[in-house]
């Protein structure tokens, strides 16, 4: 599918002046986010914890070799710079493993919560024209009800579970290749879709580029959070939204923070 066609987007004298006021916001023209939040805290601290979920604790180093792998199998399956990636779950680690995966090999990933039903899931993944969808197993029922709607989608991934008639996440990454190099990107290149709510009209994707992203960890994560690489970041905000996804999938990365997911939270659990 390839990049956003033009004629999608805004004309350019309706694009918002950026002002970077701040002296680590003017970024070069090149820059990678997979490699700027895993292979830089792989440099810096592989045997360091990056995701607490459960049991289990994932490293810098295990971190980016699941990014690299499942990167690996994106590629395999067709999906190349710029085309758009929908990801579709709760809060678990394969969902920021996902993002950093689609944002290292330059795809645009789509953000979509677990709880649309089939008619938003088509609308969505038609309008941004997203080529694969990565779904958990416990928010594949609507991506079924929906599949034969979808007009640009070739691979649906099912992540945690085996389901007929879908690809495996668990089969594709066994056993791949953790060794990938970083797309070649740019800061005015798109990374992310989110839709608004739909309030006043049908839904619309509102995107931001690499270099968006990245002054949101620069400025937001530094100066309003000021997260280091000692500090853990939790809570129940759903990765799918745009706090968690931001709390969860951007600015932790950074600073070579670690982050501790929770996939299920009601009151009554979240109460100590």
């Amino acid at each position: 599918m390839g990049e956003i066609p033009v004629q999608y987007l805004p004309p350019k004298g309706c694009y918002p002046e950026k002002i970077f006021a701040l002296p680590e916001l003017r970024y070069p023209k090149k820059l990678n986010l997979g490699a700027i939040f895993v292979d830089g805290n792989v440099e810096r601290r592989p045997n360091k914890t990056a995701i607490l979920y459960k049991k289990e604790k994932i490293t810098y180093k295990e971190l980016s070799e699941r990014v690299n792998r499942l990167g690996n199998v994106l590629k395999s399956l067709g999906v190349r710079k710029q085309d758009r990636v929908m990801i579709r779950g709760p809060n678990i680690p394969e969902y920021i493993i996902s993002t950093l995966a689609c944002w290292k090999i330059g795809a645009i990933v789509v953000v979509t919560s677990p709880i649309l039903k089939a008619e938003g899931i088509t609308y969505r993944a038609n309008d941004s024209e997203a080529t694969t969808i990565l779904v958990s197993s416990d928010s594949l029922s609507e991506v079924d009800k929906a599949k034969d709607k979808l007009k640009t989608v070739k691979n649906i991934v099912v992540i945690r579970g085996e389901e007929k008639g879908y690809l495996s996440y668990e089969e594709l990454v066994r056993g791949g290749s953790t060794k990938l190099e970083p797309e070649d990107t740019t800061k005015d290149d798109f990374g992310r879709i989110v839709y608004t709510s739909g309030t006043t009209g049908v839904p619309k994707g509102c995107v931001m580029t690499l270099g968006d992203i990245l002054s949101v960890t620069d400025t937001h994560g530094k100066y309003v959070i000021g997260l280091n690489e000692d500090d853990v970041v939790g809570g129940h905000p759903a990765v799918t939204f745009n706090m968690g996804n931001v709390n969860f999938t951007m600015e932790p990365w950074k600073f070579g923070a670690a982050v501790s997911l929770i996939d299920d939270w009601t009151p009554k659990k979240g109460m100590i």
